[in-house]
């Protein structure tokens, strides 16, 4: 096992997996964004929720994607540079994990929504 961030020293094919795990982090803000905007505030609460575990359970597909590509790069290679990109992605995960503030937050629950929480 060694660390090695120059791409000249390692495969050709190595820039990739640093590459996809950033990919993978942007598309999974991007899309928990757009399908959180897209809930209607009129809705009812199980609605709400519904489309907010949808909306997550995406960004979480792509973060999990994105790690285990890295992870797979390392075993690959050897190279644990592919690791920190994979360290990345799960530490935005855990960060990323729903609450119950995070959920009234996201989806503007008011007071007697709440309580049901």
């Amino acid at each position: 096992m060694f660390f090695d961030a120059n791409p000249a020293t390692t495969a050709p094919f190595n820039p990739i997996f640093p590459v996809v795990g950033l990919i993978t982090l942007s598309a999974s803000i991007f899309f928990f964004r757009n399908v959180i905007s897209k809930i209607d505030t009129s809705d009812a609460v199980g609605s709400k929720i519904s489309q907010y575990q949808t909306a997550f359970i995406i960004s979480a597909a792509l973060l999990e994607g994105g790690a285990l590509f890295n992870i797979v790069g390392f075993f690959l290679t050897h190279n644990a540079f592919f690791l920190l990109f994979a360290a990345v992605n799960f530490i935005f995960l855990v960060l990323k994990r729903p609450t119950k503030d995070k959920l009234i937050s996201a989806v503007q629950l008011q007071y007697p929504d709440t309580e049901a929480l």
